[in-house]
């Protein structure tokens, strides 16, 4: 399992241009200052299976104009203790991640990717346990970045949930950062709205073949839980968002 998460998730930062042709053309019209972003604000996640706790993650979002960044940490117990850090920035005015640090520390080891991104491909290093690796992944616009926190899918969900009530399915391309390696791969996943709570947008999000993880999103893309399930399957990890 890439992690909790990612093999299942869509954790995303994109373009919001993805979707049908018209979507895509209100997105190109559409200025910076109307993308309506999860404003600047901290909070955090208690991560439970089977109703035992098995984790928390802390993070903060800050938000402007120009840039949406969030960043924040993971301390998980399961399958080993671990706690994983990450910051990702995203790019407003032109509609793209900007930079993406991860890193993991597991059995006393330490791996980090650091990636940027030009709009063409995201590019970077992997250090830590082996000698450092390069890596170049194509990058275009709609593709997903996809870790395994719900602050990585808060940003495509603010820009694209409310295109998907009535609608298809939306396919989409997600570049993964996969725990333990932190070594970037493509997915191919799917996006697809699956009902309402009162004001909360219920999303499922996975790869063909696999168990969607389900999101319950509030308007402005925070997701307040998340349910997700392991390869080996058993009961589902979930993530639930402090009061």
């Amino acid at each position: 399992m890439r992690t909790l998460l990612s093999l299942t998730l869509g954790f995303a930062a994109c373009s919001t241009q993805l979707g049908d042709a018209s979507n895509r053309e209100a997105a190109r019209k559409a200025s910076p200052s109307e993308l309506s972003l999860p404003r600047t604000h901290s909070g955090g996640y208690e991560i439970t299976r089977d109703g035992k706790p098995v984790g928390h993650e802390r993070y903060t979002v800050t938000s402007s104009a120009t840039r949406w960044v969030a960043e924040g940490e993971i301390t998980l117990s399961w399958p080993l203790d671990q706690i994983q850090t990450y910051r990702f920035e995203y790019d407003v005015a032109n509609r793209r991640p900007s930079r993406l640090e991860v890193t993991l520390a597991l059995l006393g080891e330490t791996q980090r990717v650091v990636a940027s991104c030009d709009g063409r491909s995201l590019s970077g290093e992997v250090t830590g346990i082996v000698d450092p690796v390069p890596f170049d992944v194509a990058y275009g616009p709609g593709t997903m970045i996809d870790f395994g926190s719900p602050l990585f899918s808060a940003l495509a969900f603010a820009l694209l949930a409310e295109h998907l009530e009535g609608s298809a399915p939306m396919p989409v391309r997600s570049i993964v950062v996969p725990v333990p390696f932190l070594q970037p791969a493509v997915l191919l996943q799917e996006l697809r709205f699956a009902g309402r709570e009162g004001e909360l947008r219920k999303l499922a999000v996975g790869p063909d073949g696999r168990k969607p993880a389900a999101f319950w999103v509030r308007p402005d893309g925070i997701p307040v839980k998340v349910k997700t399930w392991a390869d080996e399957g058993g009961a589902p990890f979930v993530y639930e968002l402090e009061p």
